[in-house]
């Protein structure tokens, strides 16, 4: 089982259905209010479980049973210091220890900050 989170943006999409495609198992963490954009994923055949970064117990659910953990999470384009913080420090930190909990084997950490002007 690989656990996505960040699997409703633009590279988590891409690696849902490149991983399923290849028939691997997915389980995607969807946030809240994000339910339109999980639903091309849930067609893919990817379980599916609500929560968010901030919400450990959330984490510690999506590890459960997980060989891999990739997170793929980004603020996109809310410029604002709490939610970058979240997204690409805290939230993976987060998932990260939740990971580590679970006795997951691989964590994959990913960023897209300043693919086009590093």
């Amino acid at each position: 089982m690989i656990f996505i989170v960040g699997g409703t943006g633009t590279l988590g999409q891409t690696l849902v259905r490149m991983l399923r495609e290849q028939g691997k198992a997915v389980r995607v963490l969807v946030r809240p209010g994000s339910a339109a954009k999980a639903e091309p994923l849930r067609a893919l055949g990817a379980e599916l479980i609500g929560g968010d970064m901030r919400d450990t117990s959330s984490l510690e659910l999506g590890c459960r049973g997980a060989d891999v953990v990739i997170s793929a999470t980004s603020a996109g384009s809310d410029r604002r210091e709490e939610s970058r913080r979240m997204a690409e420090y805290q939230g993976p930190l987060n998932l990260l220890e939740a990971a580590k909990a679970a006795g997951v084997k691989q964590y994959i950490f990913t960023s897209t900050l300043f693919p086009k002007n590093p």
